[in-house]
């Protein structure tokens, strides 16, 4: 692994690979990837809206939608108005969808914890710099007009 190439296709590989991860996770409760995150954004986001959801996963607001029209239909997620602004709705668990929610994402998040406690401070945050780093430059890049 000594030339730019190879170390970016392993860079994007071990990306990939985390992915995979929590795409395994999700087929094993019976979700897809997009389902499961915006699940965990609905569970964890007070005011949640499809717009918010679709800017943060950069996803197309028809996906979301779809993911949010299952999860209406299955019972786990209702639509309020916002008194302020009837025009958007937020979205919340029902007490159905707070109950999956409950038996699924504390498993991701204590293995989340439990895998960055294999770090010290200095390295993690070592490793937060250098992939915003990689984040911010690569955007850059790509997106260039």
């Amino acid at each position: 692994m000594n030339t730019i190439n190879e170390q970016s296709e392993f860079f994007c590989d071990i990306a990939q690979q985390i992915n995979s991860i929590y795409e395994e996770y999700a087929k094993s409760v019976g979700l897809s990837y997009t389902s499961l995150y915006v699940l965990h954004m609905i569970a964890l986001v007070e005011n949640c809206t499809q717009k918010y959801i679709a800017e943060q996963m950069y996803l197309p607001k028809q996906t979301i939608n779809s993911v949010i029209t299952t999860f209406c239909k299955q019972g786990l997620v209702g639509l309020m108005e916002l008194p302020e602004d009837r025009r958007h709705k937020v979205l919340r668990l029902t007490e159905k969808g707070q109950d999956f929610a409950n038996s699924i994402l504390p498993k991701i998040e204590q293995a989340e914890q439990r895998s960055m406690e294999q770090f010290d401070v200095e390295e993690r945050e070592i490793m937060f710099r250098l992939i915003k780093k990689y984040s911010n430059i690569f955007a850059k890049e790509l997106l260039k007009k």
